[in-house]
């Protein structure tokens, strides 16, 4: 009798732990992947490629599947990929005012991926860690 307290016990104690996992791995995967946020920005007559907020301009760290988004509020500006699974395609243009987002392609190469970013207004190249990279883990 003791004994099948102690394996009911068990049971229950192990239930409670698999239930409890279970919420953790299912919230986990309901969470959405992270975004990245970029700006095109013109500090001292140079054009750079800054984290939203920031005014760093090293590489983005990303994985496959998360999204990146470029805004640039006085230019127009396009984009060149040097592979086009990072982001489904070599060009991508961004108008002056509005965001450019685009998802890490599951076929993106590893590594750091250059990318050059053309200010239209004054027909100069931005930098960003120059050129911009964006780095596929």
């Amino acid at each position: 009798m003791k004994q099948q307290r102690i394996q009911a016990g068990f049971v229950l104690v192990l239930a409670v732990i698999m239930a409890l996992a279970f919420q953790v791995l299912s919230g986990l995967a309901l969470q959405p992947p992270p975004t990245h946020y970029l700006k095109i920005v013109k500090v001292n007559s140079k054009w750079l490629v800054v984290q939203e907020g920031d005014t760093l301009t090293g590489p983005v760290s990303v994985q496959r599947g998360e999204k990146v988004v470029w805004t640039s509020d006085s230019s127009d500006v396009f984009f060149q990929f040097l592979d086009s699974k990072l982001f489904g395609g070599f060009t991508k243009k961004l108008k002056a005012g509005h965001r450019l987002t685009l998802v890490v392609g599951n076929a993106a190469k590893r590594g750091i991926n250059y990318y050059a970013v053309f200010v239209l207004k004054d027909q100069q190249f931005a930098e960003g860690g120059s050129p911009p990279a964006v780095v596929v883990n």
